[in-house]
């Protein structure tokens, strides 16, 4: 539904990768969810 390969979706899943622009649109549209679900703002949420 994404458009990508399991090998890239797993290295997503496991933090070694992060989804570039488009597919994390994709990920927005396919799960409804926005893209600080799955990459919160580390440096935001610290403070």
């Amino acid at each position: 539904m994404v458009g990508t390969t399991r090998p890239v979706w797993y290295n997503w899943e496991k933090g070694r990768r992060r989804p570039g622009a488009n597919f994390m649109a994709r990920l927005r549209d396919v799960t409804g969810l926005s893209a600080d679900i799955f990459y919160p703002d580390t440096e935001r949420n610290a403070a």
